[in-house]
C-alpha cells in the first residue's frame, strides 16, 4: 500500500492495488497472505484513519454507512480462505463509491473552509439570525449563505460570480419553502404575471407576508425589497425560474454583490421573521 500520503490517497491507493492483484490471481480462494493482509490494511486505514476525517465533512451518514459495510465485508472475507469472485464483488463495490465520496468530501471540504473565515471575522446580528433560522428549516441552503459571506470576507477573492449565485439561491430556496408553487398558484386571485408560468419571487414573497394577515401597506417594504433585488442583479434574481443568470455570465464585482446581500438580507429579515 502507498505510504507518507494522506489517508485519503493511500486508501483509495491500496483498494486499486488490491482490485488489480486480485483480477490477476487465478485462484479459486484467496489463499496468499500478502493478498488478506492488503485488504486488512485496507480496512484498517479506512476504520482508523480516513472514516473519522469523512465523518466531520459526510452529513449524510447512510452513504458512510453504506461503505462501512462493504470495508466490514471485506475485513471478514480477509480472515479465512474465501472465494476471489467474493473478494473481487466487494472490491468492485467499494471502488464504485470513490467518486460520491470525493464529491462530499469535497463538500464538506469547502463548507469547513467557509466555517473557518467566517468565524475569523464574525456573523454580524443580521447573518447570524437569518444563518440560524434558515440552518432550522434548510440546512444546504444555511451552508450557501454562509459561503456567500465567506466569499465577501475573503480579502483575496477575486471573483463574485459564484457568490451571487449563492446568494441568489439563499433568496430563492428559502421563498419556494415557505411558498411552494402549488399553494401560490391556488391562492385566491392570483394570476401568471405575463409570460410567466410559475410564480415569480415577488408573488411568493407577497403570498408569504399575505397569509400572516399582514395589510398591504406592511407588505410593500418588503415586496419593494425583492423588487430592488431583482433591479439589482438585473436577470440574475429574475431569470432563477427560466434560463439561469446573466451575473454568472458578467461576473459582478465585491461592491455590486454586497449591496445585493443587503437586499436579500432585509427581504430574508421579513420572510423569516427574525
Amino acid at each position: 500500500m502507498t505510504t507518507g500520503s494522506d489517508p485519503w490517497t493511500r486508501f483509495w491507493d491500496g483498494v486499486q492495488e488490491l482490485r488489480v492483484a486480485l483480477n490477476r490471481s487465478t485462484a479459486v480462494n484467496v489463499n496468499a497472505s500478502h493478498l488478506r493482509t492488503s485488504a486488512q490494511s485496507s480496512v484498517q486505514t479506512y476504520f482508523r484513519e480516513l472514516r473519522p476525517e469523512l465523518a466531520t465533512l459526510v452529513e449524510d451518514p447512510a452513504v458512510l454507512n453504506d461503505l462501512d459495510d462493504h470495508l466490514q465485508a471485506l475485513l471478514r472475507l480477509s480472515q479465512g480462505a474465501n472465494l476471489r469472485t467474493s473478494y473481487v464483488r466487494v472490491v468492485r463495490e467499494i471502488v464504485r463509491k470513490q467518486a460520491v465520496m470525493s464529491g462530499l468530501r469535497e463538500i464538506g471540504i469547502g463548507a469547513t473552509a467557509a466555517k473557518r473565515l467566517v468565524h475569523a471575522r464574525g456573523m454580524t446580528d443580521t447573518e447570524s439570525r437569518v444563518h440560524t433560522t434558515i440552518d432550522r428549516m434548510l440546512p444546504a441552503t444555511a451552508r450557501s449563505y454562509q459561503q456567500a459571506i465567506a466569499d465577501l470576507s475573503d480579502p483575496g477573492r477575486v471573483s463574485f460570480r459564484g457568490t451571487a449565485v449563492e446568494l441568489r439561491e439563499t433568496l430563492r430556496e428559502v421563498l419556494d419553502h415557505l411558498a411552494p408553487d402549488a399553494a401560490v398558484e391556488s391562492d385566491v386571485g392570483f394570476e401568471f404575471e405575463k409570460d410567466r408560468r410559475a410564480p415569480t419571487m415577488r408573488q411568493k414573497a407577497s403570498f408569504v407576508l399575505r397569509s400572516r394577515g399582514l395589510s398591504q401597506a406592511s407588505r410593500k417594504g418588503p415586496q419593494d425589497a425583492v423588487a430592488l433585488v431583482e433591479g439589482l442583479t438585473a436577470s440574475l434574481v429574475r431569470s432563477a425560474y427560466e434560463r439561469g443568470s446573466g451575473a454568472t455570465h458578467s461576473a459582478p464585482d465585491r461592491g455590486s454583490v454586497q449591496r445585493l446581500k443587503m437586499w436579500i438580507e432585509t427581504v430574508l429579515s421579513e420572510l423569516l421573521e427574525v
